[in-house]
């Protein structure tokens, strides 16, 4: 197979649907993220490991970059951590603004496109992994 450079998702293109989410429903900039976010393991499994190894090449773990480890996968898998940490870094102002986002009003995440993993009793709940929906999923 020829390696091709692939066009980004944009609201413009209505194949697919990942497109065809984000354009029927005009999904905000952070909703983008997280959708792509949670597609992440089944495109490029080693995506987010590369990003952590570029910053920490004699390996080790950035806790507030959250993910997480799987027993199959040998990536990391992304968690609401994840999204919340590429979205607002450390500003403690605007993790706050995202974490009411992702709870109280990401429509990707009341419709059940994606979904946050459950964690044990006493755990943040931003620590549960995020993965697409089957329905989605099934799409790739």
């Amino acid at each position: 197979m020829k390696n091709q450079s692939l066009k980004p998702v944009t609201k413009k293109s209505s194949q697919g649907i990942i497109n065809q989410l984000i354009q029927q429903n005009d999904l905000s900039n952070n909703a983008i993220l997280l959708l792509g976010l949670s597609s992440v393991p089944n495109i490029q499994p080693n995506f987010l490991s590369s990003i952590v190894a570029e910053y920490l090449p004699n390996g080790g773990e950035i806790s507030e970059f959250g993910g997480a480890k799987s027993k199959n996968h040998r990536g990391i898998l992304p968690t609401a951590e994840t999204a919340q940490f590429i979205i607002a870094g450390n500003n403690l102002e605007e993790r706050t603004e995202f974490y009411d986002f992702f709870c109280n009003h990401s429509f990707l995440l009341q419709k059940g496109n994606i979904k946050l993993n459950s964690v044990p009793i006493c755990e943040p709940k931003m620590s549960g992994l995020l993965f697409l929906d089957e329905k989605v999923e099934s799409t790739f």
